[in-house]
């Protein structure tokens, strides 16, 4: 049986599924994979040689947020005219099969959403909306990138920030408390797509999936330090993957699979 099938095997028996999402699953979308800020930046510095951490930090936004905003524009003209790919296609026709899935993303293209998929928790925020930082209103980001920066709120004329996580806050507390909420109730099976499992609120509910009796898969391209941990790894681009393991599971007949 290979990788594919005996996670086919899995998938025609579980009810409840955790989907971990990381900048891989959106490469195919053409967003580069780069460390850091919702994989969406490459340079380690500034044109000004000011350390991205730095330049894209909550305390830089209070104290130079004309320079964020020139950083942020750029990313957000990254993401501009990328679309959710076949990967996010798939994940979303999977939620129809099981009884309860969660997207937990550390993705800030807010591509889950715009392919349909209805429970997404976003850990690093998302760029398709704003908050002023002196009203506190929240409002969707605007199609065309402004010129003139930074963005400032209709209402009171305050300074705008998108709703993502900078360097040195925390992270999207919702998203965590939808995370903790959802692994309360059980997880059958938990696929991890396209992240390099770096940071704690990613390897811990692997863990914790592991602990209760699911079954862990991971999606990447590359070996990554939980690898070892989980039942089964598929490697590959995650759209061609899930693609191929979709393809596999609609058109396999899985009770006779698991007979012979």
């Amino acid at each position: 049986m290979t990788g594919i099938e005996a996670v086919c095997q899995r998938m025609a028996t579980a009810k409840r599924v955790l989907v971990i999402t990381g900048a891989g699953l959106s490469a195919d979308s053409g967003l580069p994979v780069y460390r850091g800020f919702g994989g969406l930046y490459h340079d380690a510095a500034c044109d000004d040689g000011t350390p991205i951490e730095q330049a894209l930090s909550g305390e830089m936004l209070q104290r130079n947020p004309e320079l964020i905003w020139r950083i942020l524009t750029q990313i957000s003209r990254a993401a501009e005219h990328a679309d959710f790919n076949r990967g996010h296609q798939v994940l979303q026709e999977m939620e129809r099969f099981f009884g309860e899935m969660l997207v937990f993303t550390q993705n800030v293209d807010g591509l889950h959403c715009k392919a349909g998929s209805r429970m997404v928790a976003e850990v690093h925020g998302s760029l398709a909306q704003r908050r002023c930082l002196a009203c506190g209103s929240v409002t969707p980001a605007p199609e065309r990138i402004e010129e003139v920066l930074p963005p400032r709120c209709d209402s009171c004329g305050g300074v705008l920030r998108p709703t993502v996580v900078l360097f040195g806050e925390k992270v999207n507390l919702e998203a965590i408390a939808a995370l903790e909420r959802f692994l309360e109730g059980g997880v059958d099976l938990c696929l991890s797509i396209g992240t390099s499992s770096q940071f704690p609120y990613v390897t811990e509910p692997v863990f914790r999936v592991i602990q209760q009796g699911g079954f862990c898969v991971e999606v990447n391209p590359e070996t990554t330090d939980l690898s070892p941990f989980f039942h089964q790894c598929l490697r590959g681009s995650a759209s061609a993957v899930l693609d191929q393991l979709w393809d596999r599971f609609l058109g396999v007949d899985l009770t006779l699979d698991a007979e012979e």
